[in-house]
């Protein structure tokens, strides 16, 4: 609504100026809050307002820098704090934290875990959990604590991982989804993936990073980027629900006898597959890639496949 006010001679009018985001319900406040990448600046926009100054305790996803603070004991006060707070609220209906994500944290996850397992104990589940460019991650810590029982996905991205070969790091958390590894290093040759669960799998740029092992039944869907040399640790895979596949696989030098059947051998694997993309990186090899691609379309040819189920499929070298 608009106002006329008087100066000297002149009339002016003035718009009221409407306090659109006021008048939102606190769900819709905390959802668009949620999008912040940083859990200070939601703290930090929450004490713009009165009414909004206990907001960001209930904010359904909360993100932690490390580049945010100055000093690492800065930040664990912060992360602190921020979840003794929101574990303190008394009275309100049982909660899904739905995202947690921590980036450029360094040897701090034992504390982590502790706060996160703190804040799980009494009033929430959580369902996302991402640790972004992060060193000496032990996922081991996770399975033990509270919050892994009701973990629904696990994102790894850039980080140092700690494992010993065989370990079977993600078997005790048993409604794990989605799972996503990217340019993730580990202390371990392969490692074993299982899941009974697991609909959603992501393993990329694994140059640094070995499967031993992949159980995962009802995998649906599965992504996998590295170097051919990763494939010589992969035990043949049994994926009867795979309904998507799609792989990079990048030459670091000479195709050998070896790597070529452990090419062939993940194809197999893959045979129960709707829909089915293969690349090849190399750009000073492409004869060899060639040699191999035609070994390669036999075993997807409508008359003599082995791939039953598949509908579509791309096979290229870039």
């Amino acid at each position: 609504m608009a106002t006329t006010t008087i100066r000297g001679d002149r009339y002016v009018e003035q718009d009221e100026e409407t306090d659109r985001l006021s008048n939102l319900s606190d769900d819709i406040l905390q959802h668009l809050l949620s999008f912040l990448d940083d859990t200070k600046f939601t703290v930090q926009t929450s004490l713009l307002s009165r009414r909004w100054r206990h907001l960001w305790k209930d904010v359904p996803a909360l993100h932690f820098r490390r580049n945010s603070f100055h000093t690492g004991d800065q930040f664990q006060t912060f992360q602190r704090n921020v979840l003794s707070l929101r574990s303190g609220r008394t009275g309100h209906r049982d909660q899904v934290l739905r995202v947690l994500s921590f980036r450029q944290c360094y040897g701090e996850t034992d504390e982590i875990y502790g706060m996160v397992a703190s804040v799980t104990t009494r009033h929430e589940s959580l369902a996302t959990l991402q640790f972004f460019w992060c060193a000496w991650i032990d996922l081991g810590g996770i399975a033990a604590c509270r919050f892994g029982a009701a973990l629904t996905t696990l994102e790894l991205r850039g980080c140092s991982l700690v494992f010993r070969d065989g370990d079977d790091p993600f078997a005790d958390l048993p409604l794990l989804e989605c799972l996503k590894i990217i340019s993730c290093v580990s202390t371990s040759r392969a490692v074993k993936v299982s899941g009974l669960r697991l609909l959603s799998l992501q393993i990329d740029n694994a140059d640094g990073f070995g499967i031993g092992e992949l159980l995962a039944p009802r995998l649906e869907s599965f992504y996998f980027s590295s170097c051919v040399n990763r494939l010589l640790e992969l035990r043949p895979l049994n994926l009867p629900s795979l309904g998507r596949a799609s792989v990079l696989l990048r030459l670091m030098c000479g195709l050998s006898d070896e790597q070529t059947r452990a090419v062939m051998s993940l194809l197999r694997g893959l045979c129960n597959a709707k829909s089915l993309h293969l690349c090849f990186e190399d750009m000073f090899r492409r004869s060899e890639i060639s040699s191999l691609i035609n070994m390669i379309k036999p075993m997807i040819d409508e008359q003599l496949s082995q791939f039953t189920r598949l509908e579509t499929s791309r096979i290229r070298c870039s």
